[in-house]
C-alpha cells in the first residue's frame, strides 16, 4: 500500500501547529528571561552562588550582572590573528604496520604589516614505540595511541603548535592567537582515561604552553582564545536557574534535571540555550559579560581555568573562551573581543583565520588514500606479504 499523503499531511500540520504555540511560548519566556538577567546585580549573583550546593546540572561562575553587555573597542591599525587546526589518519589493522599521522595546519595572517603572512601544515607520524604513551616510572602503565587518545593528542597539538608561533612571533604589534572548538579539554575527563594520558595532555603540553603565553603577555600585547559557532551550551541559563531558584539543593534534585524543571520560577528557562537569551540580550557588536566553567575539570588546569563569553557578530551569537589571565586582563579581553568581532566581519560570521587554518590542516579522501598506497609502496612485499589483510586487499581490487 501506498503512502496516504491526505493522511500524513494531517499529521504534519497537527505538528506544525504544536510547534508553533511552543514556539511562541518560548520567545516570551526567553524576554522574561533577560528582563530578570538585566535586573540582577553582581552582588546578588554572587551571593546566590555561594550558596549553591549540589544540583544535576552544570552552571557558570559569575561575579557581575548576567545581563551586562560590553561594546567593542576600534580595530588596532596594525595587527595579526593566528590560528591552528589539526586533522589525523587513526590506526589502521588492516595495513601492514600500525601507524597514526597527525597533521597540524595554521596561519599567520598580517593586517596592515610589512611582515607578510604566512600558512603551513606539518604532519606527524606515529609508528613503533611512539605509538605508545607511557609513565615515567611505571614501565607498563601505557597507552596505545588511537581513537580518542589520538584525538586528544591532536587538540593539544593544535594548541602547543599556536604556542610556538606566538612565542616565536618577532612583531610587537597585537597579537591574538584563535582556535577552533572549545580549550575545556572535555574528552579527558571521560570514563575510563588513564592518568598517563591525563598528564601527557595537560599536565606535559596544555599548562607549559599556556603557561609560556601567559608570561609572554606580560611584554607584550598577546591574547589566546577559542571560538565556538552555534553553541548549544547551557551555563548561563542554568545560572539564571539558580538565580531565579528557590528550593533547596535536595528539592532542587528532585524536581531538575540538566534540560529543564518542573518547580516554578525557575522552569522559566527550560530547554532554552544560552546562545538564545544573548541573540535577544546582545546588539551586533556587543558581547555579554565573563563568565567561569565551573565543570570539575578545571580543578587541573591551575592558573588557567577556562572563562568565556558570548558574542553577537552580525550573523550568530558565539561563545568565546579564555584562560583565566586573559579574563582578569581588561586590556586583553577588550582585544579579544574586538578582534574576533573583526574577524568574523571579514569571515562573513565565521572567524578568517580559523577558516584559513583548517584549509591548511584538512586531509582529504585523496590524502589519506594517498598516505595509505606510500606506506604500502615502501614495504617490501617479499617479506610482508603475509601481513596485509585480504579484507583491505579486497577493497583495492576492481570486482567489476
Amino acid at each position: 500500500m501506498s503512502l496516504d499523503l491526505n493522511k500524513a499531511i494531517k499529521k504534519i500540520e497537527e505538528i506544525t501547529q504544536g510547534h508553533l504555540k511552543e514556539f511562541e511560548d518560548r520567545v516570551a519566556r526567553i524576554h522574561l528571561g533577560v528582563e530578570h538577567m538585566e535586573r540582577s546585580t553582581g552582588e546578588e549573583i554572587v551571593g546566590k552562588l555561594r550558596s549553591v550546593g549540589n544540583r544535576p546540572f552544570l552552571w557558570a561562575g559569575a561575579t557581575e550582572g548576567l545581563g551586562q553587555v560590553y561594546e567593542p573597542d576600534p580595530v588596532p591599525q596594525a595587527f595579526s590573528v593566528a590560528s591552528t587546526d589539526g586533522s589525523h589518519i587513526d590506526v589502521d589493522r588492516h595495513l601492514p604496520i600500525p601507524c597514526a599521522l597527525i597533521n597540524i595546519g595554521g596561519c599567520v595572517i598580517r593586517y596592515n604589516l610589512r611582515t607578510k603572512s604566512k600558512f603551513f601544515s606539518e604532519p606527524e607520524v606515529y609508528h613503533g614505540e611512539g605509538l605508545y604513551l607511557k609513565g615515567d616510572t611505571n614501565a607498563v602503565d601505557e597507552v596505545y595511541i588511537e581513537g580518542s587518545t589520538l584525538s586528544m593528542l591532536r587538540t593539544v597539538g593544535e594548541i602547543e603548535a599556536l604556542s610556538n608561533i606566538l612565542t616565536e612571533d618577532q612583531d610587537s604589534s597585537p597579537i591574538l592567537g584563535l582556535m577552533d572548538g572549545s580549550l575545556i579539554l572535555w574528552q579527558v575527563s571521560g570514563p575510563g582515561v588513564q592518568q598517563v594520558v591525563k598528564k601527557r595532555v595537560i599536565d606535559q603540553t596544555f599548562i607549559p604552553a599556556m603557561d609560556r603565553l601567559e608570561s609572554l603577555s606580560k611584554t607584550k600585547a598577546l591574547a589566546i582564545a577559542s571560538y565556538i559557532s552555534m553553541p548549544r551550551s547551557t551555563d548561563v541559563v542554568n545560572t539564571l536557574r539558580l538565580y531565579l531558584c528557590q528550593s533547596a539543593d535536595e528539592k532542587c534534585s528532585g524536581l531538575c534535571s540538566i534540560r529543564k524543571s518542573i518547580s516554578s520560577p525557575c522552569n522559566l528557562v527550560n530547554n532554552i540555550l544560552d546562545r538564545d537569551i544573548f541573540g535577544t540580550l546582545l546588539k551586533e557588536g556587543q558581547r555579554s559579560a565573563i563568565f567561569s566553567s565551573t565543570s570539575v575539570i578545571m580543578e587541573d588546569y591551575g592558573n588557567h581555568r577556562i572563562f568565556f563569553f558570548y558574542v553577537n557578530n552580525g550573523w550568530e551569537i558565539g561563545r568565546v573562551e579564555v584562560p583565566k589571565w586573559i579574563a582578569h586582563n581588561p586590556d586583553l579581553l577588550s582585544l579579544t573581543h574586538t578582534l574576533i568581532l573583526d574577524q568574523c566581519r571579514k569571515g562573513i560570521g565565521y572567524p578568517v583565520a580559523v577558516s584559513e587554518a583548517h584549509e591548511q590542516a584538512v586531509l582529504t579522501g585523496s590524502d589519506r588514500r594517498t598516505f595509505q598506497d606510500i606506506l604500502l609502496a615502501q614495504v617490501d612485499n617479499a617479506l610482508f606479504s603475509n601481513n596485509k589483510s585480504q579484507k583491505d586487499r579486497s577493497k583495492r581490487l576492481p570486482w567489476l
